[in-house]
């Protein structure tokens, strides 16, 4: 997902898609990326900041520290709201910043 800043409408502009699971970066770690981060989300421009906010989805396989049994969880945040400052680039990719509040809401 990019988002070219010289063609946003001033009154914003609707981006649905999905990122690939690959965007959570998890090689060296317990959990597994289960499915690509899927997103639906209301991008709008003041000043110098980017304001995207929506719905953001993604299933991870986690091991129970209990039973050491693997199971599925999904993370949906229906109302997040992330906030990117702007600087001298007119492509922004808000993956990163996607991806962290994702990863922020796992268990």
């Amino acid at each position: 997902m990019k988002i070219d800043l010289a063609n946003l409408p001033e009154e914003g502009q609707h981006f649905q898609g999905e990122l690939p699971p690959e965007v959570f970066d998890l090689e060296n770690s317990d959990i597994l990326s289960a499915s690509p981060l899927k997103y639906s989300l209301f991008a709008q421009r003041f000043d110098t900041e980017l304001l995207l906010t929506g719905e953001i989805e993604a299933t991870f396989e986690l091991t129970c520290n209990v039973t050491l049994e693997p199971f599925k969880q999904t993370i949906f945040l229906p109302a997040a709201a992330v906030s990117i400052e702007i600087g001298p680039d007119s492509l922004i990719d808000p993956a990163e910043e996607l991806r962290e509040e994702i990863l922020l809401e796992l268990p």
